[in-house]
């Protein structure tokens, strides 16, 4: 199982994050909370790029109800789901 902190996984998140879709997070126009969806920086094909790099690296499922609840929906949102799914896999 991987055991990562969570400044480990914000940061593998953001790296791929910002390489893949070409922006940066400044903590003015784009931060940790910004809604990556309806902001309009990540659509519906750059999701399913989006979960396939968390379900690889991380090595955790992530379901369908969870596709569509807010916790896909930030940055923040991401590490927090991330954090807690590796928490309950160690259990």
């Amino acid at each position: 199982m991987i055991k990562k902190t969570r400044n480990e996984i914000e940061s593998i998140a953001k790296s791929y994050i910002t390489k893949h879709f070409l922006f940066k997070f400044d903590d003015e126009n784009i931060t940790f909370r910004t809604d990556l969806f309806q902001s309009g920086l990540i659509d519906s094909f750059g999701l399913v790029e989006l979960i396939i790099f968390i379900e690889s690296t991380f090595q955790i499922s992530i379901s369908n109800e969870e596709l569509v609840s807010s916790s896909m929906s930030s940055l923040h949102e991401i590490v927090t789901m991330i954090e807690e799914k590796l928490k309950n896999a160690c259990k």
